[in-house]
């Protein structure tokens, strides 16, 4: 799509943004702004057909809808940060398929960071006429035009059309022209740009401003001037007007607008590429040569592998044997979390070194052929990578047993759900790095599949309401629960209500019931707004409190 259409969705979307926030705080807004903002980006695109049978274009878009409608309903912080995250990524994988994930933050942060500076590279988001200044760089050399060799006689037709600039190819004795060629284009690019940029700036820009701060003056000097105004355009807050503008372009721009970064790609190009398969035909010298580095490449990584499954191996049977003897009360929780830190950092570390000795290039040989994965049987390198992975996949399952052990003893809070999100995200790379291995696959593949589970994780726990949960185990299944933790929890009301109410042991505790009857007038605000800023969960949770008879219904 040209800049012309691609700006007129632009500036509709801004609206839309003004309209819907403009003295509105988050709620069903953002839901309304999800889908105009994904419908805006998809036909700036080319529209649906060249996403019809995209698999990924789909999952994240299911991703931000997801997220979206959790935000609507909840209005946590933790679903927004979610559905921002899936936004851009859905934004940056519509701009460019082949920009591998490991990338999306780094060029998240450098779009976001660079906006002040983008924004005024105008004529990669403005459709304006470049204008240059002096005569044309290079013109297509006609096909009729012949070289001349050095006596000056005709070689017959050029093949391809040259420049211009050599039609008349000089003769040996005849000196070349001193200014460069390549300089010169670079300053009349740059005049133009230049040019495009004054114009844009002396068009729209300078008269805008002249006529706000006439406005401004104006107003101050007759107050029946600033009535008129006021009457025209009633109650506009023009601070306001203008911090939701900002913040609309802001977003906006960043998610239309990922204008492309030449060292970017080349990054990109290195990471796709850095694991490739070797050519499959070489010989002489260089076969000879590849040979001794894959040999020597193999020996390193079994001598590697062998010392950290050897490490890892002691590790384990110590840390088994301090479990068994048992830890002090007061550092159970320092331990549990010492332990998940270590696996996640022997994960990682595992997992760059398998991609490092193991890649599709770097192929065991017999008999100088590379053998094929679906025909041999795993050798020492992979039986040891096999080995390690088995080790740590022992690892995270005793410290699941350990946070296990301590839910059961202390109740569930979030962290503890945290550490068994990260050991079953642990034991879902491992088994990837496995298939990595396994079927000879790039590390591109690995680096991919788990941004969409780390993407779907997010995306998963932004809907899922884990405060419910953590009070249903806590009151169900602790003898003493932490009642404080629970009544510090949000979004948890239409729980906690009921189990306090009709549990036995806090039958006679009436300051704990009004405590629970506090924290839900409390929340109770969030009803109060207007439909666009209102969040559905509490407006749901006075409704059904209301219809189990815990709340009285105001007197009309």
């Amino acid at each position: 799509m040209n800049l012309k259409k691609k700006l007129k969705l632009f500036l509709l979307g801004l609206l839309s943004f003004i309209i819907l926030f403009y003295k509105h705080e988050p709620g069903i807004n953002v839901l309304i702004f999800s889908l105009i903002a994904w419908l805006l980006m998809v036909y700036s695109e080319s529209g649906f057909s060249r996403f019809k049978k995209d698999r990924n274009f789909w999952m994240l878009s299911s991703f931000v809808w997801l997220t979206a409608g959790a935000f609507t309903f909840y209005g946590d912080p933790g679903s927004f940060f979610a559905l921002l995250l899936c936004f851009y990524s859905l934004g940056i994988y519509m701009t460019d398929k082949t920009f591998q994930p490991l990338l999306y933050p780094l060029l998240l942060a450098y779009s976001l960071g660079s906006f002040i500076v983008r924004v005024f590279f105008i004529y990669q988001w403005l459709p304006l006429k470049k204008r240059t200044t002096g005569q044309k760089i290079a013109e297509p050399l006609p096909s009729s035009l012949s070289n001349a060799d050095d006596n000056g006689a005709s070689t017959g037709p050029v093949e391809q059309p040259v420049l211009a600039i050599t039609a008349a190819i000089p003769q040996r004795d005849t000196p070349l022209p001193t200014p460069s060629l390549a300089a010169e284009g670079i300053r009349q690019q740059t005049e133009a740009k230049l040019t495009a940029l004054q114009l844009w700036c002396s068009t729209w820009l300078l008269p805008i401003c002249i006529i706000l701060l006439f406005v401004i003056v104006y107003m101050s000097s007759s107050s029946l001037f600033s009535d008129i105004l006021v009457r025209i355009i009633p109650n506009l807050d023009f601070p306001m007007l203008y911090f939701v503008t900002i913040a609309g372009f802001y977003f906006l721009f960043n998610f239309m607008y990922l204008l492309p970064i030449p060292w970017f790609s080349t990054l990109n190009d290195k990471i796709t590429s850095w694991d490739s398969p070797a050519p499959a035909i070489i010989s002489g010298q260089q076969d000879v040569n590849r040979q001794q580095f894959l040999s020597r490449h193999e020996k390193a990584a079994t001598l590697t592998l062998s010392l950290l499954i050897a490490l890892l191996l002691v590790f384990i049977l110590i840390y088994s044997y301090e479990l068994y003897r048992g830890i002090h009360a007061a550092r159970l929780s320092q331990a549990l979390h010492e332990q998940v830190n270590s696996i996640i950092l022997s994960i990682v570390m595992a997992v760059a070194v398998i991609m490092y000795y193991i890649r599709p290039g770097n192929l065991s040989v017999t008999g100088n052929k590379p053998i094929e994965s679906s025909e041999h049987k795993p050798d020492l390198l992979h039986k040891l990578a096999y080995g390690w992975i088995l080790l740590n996949v022992v690892l995270v399952i005793s410290a699941g047993l350990h946070n296990l052990a301590y839910t059961s003893r202390y109740g569930l809070t979030h962290l503890r759900i945290g550490v068994y999100i990260f050991l079953t995200l642990c034991l879902i790379g491992l088994y990837f790095t496995y298939v990595k291995i396994r079927r000879q696959r790039s590390s591109a593949y690995l680096i991919g599949t788990m941004f969409k589970i780390f993407i779907a994780t997010i995306a998963l726990n932004s809907v899922i309401n884990w405060s419910a949960i953590i009070t249903r185990y806590n009151l169900r299944y602790m003898a003493t629960p932490d009642l404080n933790y629970l009544l510090l929890l949000e979004y948890n009301g239409l729980t906690l209500t009921p189990l306090i109410m009709q549990d036995p042991r806090y039958k006679n505790d009436q300051e704990l019931k009004d405590q629970v009857l506090n924290k839900l007038f409390w929340n109770n605000t969030g009803v109060k707004r207007d439909w666009l800023s209102s969040t559905l969960y509490f407006n749901f949770e006075m409704h059904q409190l209301k219809k189990q008879g815990y709340l009285k219904p105001k007197k009309k």
